[in-house]
This record gives C-alpha cells, structure tokens and sequence, in this order.
C-alpha cells in the first residue's frame, strides 16, 4: 500500500494487487528452482502481467533472484522487479522503486524536451548502442551482443533491445544483419512500429560502438556499417538513410565545451 500511495502522489497512477502471495514455511528447504516454480504455481491464477518479488534477507536471496528471473524472462516472459525489503520503508527508497517499475512497464521516467531533441535537426532519427560482453580470461563461454535503439519518435527517450550469443571472444557483432537474428532489421521496424510522426522511417542513423581498439576500426566499418547498409536495402531499395557511425572509447582526454551559454 505504501508504494501505491507515493506513486499516486508522484502523478503515476498504480492500481491494487490483484495477490499477494507469501511463501509458504515448508517450501523454503526445497531447492532454488523449486522454491521458484511453487511461488510462480500461486500466482498462475492471477494471470499476472507485472509480478514484485520480495526477497528475503538471507544468504538464498541472489540465487533465488537469478533463477526468479531465469523463469520470468525465460520461460513465463512476466514482467519484474525483485527487491530485498529494508530496515525502513521511507518514501525516497519507494519512489526509486516505482520508477523502475514504470520504466520496465513503458512509462517514461525522463522525457527529453524539445529544446535537446533539435540538435537532431527534426528529421526522424533513430539512435542505436552496440556492445559486446566476454567472458573471463580462460573461459570459452559464449560472448554476448548486445544492440539498444531508440524508438517512440519523436520521444528520444525509451529503447528497444536485442541480444545474442555468438562465438566466443569475438570482438565484431554477428546478427545485425543476417537473417537468422537481423537484430537492426528487427529495432529499424519497432521504430516504424512506435513512431508517432507523420514520417516513420528514419533519415538519420546514429550509432554508438563500444569495445573497439584502434586496431580494429578498419574491420568495424567493413563488417558492421556495410551491415546497416544492407538492411535499409532489405527494407527498401532505395532506403539510404545518413549513418553516423562513433566508436566510444575510455582513457582519452577528448573534452567538448558549448560555445553558447544556452546550450
């Protein structure tokens, strides 16, 4: 009740729960996976879309958040947040929890106004980030890529992801292209899907690649710039929109100052 109420105030409006379920005493010497599917067993009835889970204070409380969200992403694909309950609930500690949960349900919790957007020019413009994650020296793990963009044109301001795994310590992204995943065709499209301009394609691709050295620039912009070229030509023969393409780095010492005290 209490986070209903600070929400309420905050103008976000949150309705009841349609349950509250509590773990039963007998349930919490079962294994992690099973604690997890005898709670999600109880909420079935509810058809949740949205499911806060409390987690106890005790040693179990990471390995039943992994696996709580193992099944939930996975498996159910509900929606949720998981939280450890603290000493005292104040309302700073509650209001930072409601927007975490508004973010994840798509509301916005920092729109953009209009006077930063027009950097953009005001030509449609969907910005992406791309990343790559490794495993630990020694592992042969599969890596993961990670690609972010924008959509809800002409609201810069929530995203649309995709991820994958591919080879192990592979440093340049497989999938933005191929039609086996197509991860940029599939963010390219949500766009159009969530767009609320009068046009829904975009003119201007921006994007951000972390995890490049220098020595591999030239490889970057063969493999993954020609593969954002080809899917503006799979959607569209004649779709060529302007790619910017920046490769962020750490350890430099590249400062940018405004030459406008209004900007």
């Amino acid at each position: 009740m209490q986070l209903m109420e600070v929400s309420c105030r905050q103008g976000l409006m949150m309705g009841k729960p349609a349950g509250v379920e509590k773990e039963p005493h007998n349930a919490q010497n079962l294994a992690i996976e099973r604690r997890v599917e005898f709670m999600i067993g109880a909420l079935k009835k509810y058809n949740p879309v949205f499911i806060l889970v409390a987690l106890p204070t005790d040693s179990s409380s990471s390995n039943l958040y992994v696996a709580f969200k193992r099944y939930f992403e996975m498996r159910i694909g509900v929606i949720s947040q998981c939280m450890i309950k603290p000493r005292q609930f104040n309302p700073q500690y509650l209001w930072n929890l409601v927007l975490k949960i508004n973010q994840k349900m798509e509301g916005f919790n920092s729109p953009l106004t209009s006077k930063i957007t027009s950097c953009l020019g005001g030509a449609p413009t969907i910005i992406f980030g791309i990343d790559v994650s490794h495993g630990s020296i020694g592992e042969n793990f599969p890596s993961v890529a990670a690609v972010v963009a924008t959509k809800n044109w002409p609201d810069v301001f929530h995203f649309a992801t995709r991820a994958g795994t591919q080879q192990s310590k592979l440093k340049l992204i497989e999938g933005l292209w191929e039609p086996k995943s197509a991860m940029v065709k599939d963010l390219l499209l949500e766009f159009h899907r969530t767009c609320r301009g009068p046009v829904c394609k975009p003119s201007q691709v921006t994007v951000h690649r972390d995890g490049v050295r220098e020595g591999r620039f030239a490889d970057c912009l063969k493999e993954e710039v020609n593969a954002f070229k080809r899917v503006c030509r799979d959607i569209q023969e004649d779709y060529n929109p302007g790619i910017t393409f920046i490769v962020v780095q750490k350890r430099h010492n590249t400062r940018f100052f405004s030459q406008s005290r209004d900007t």
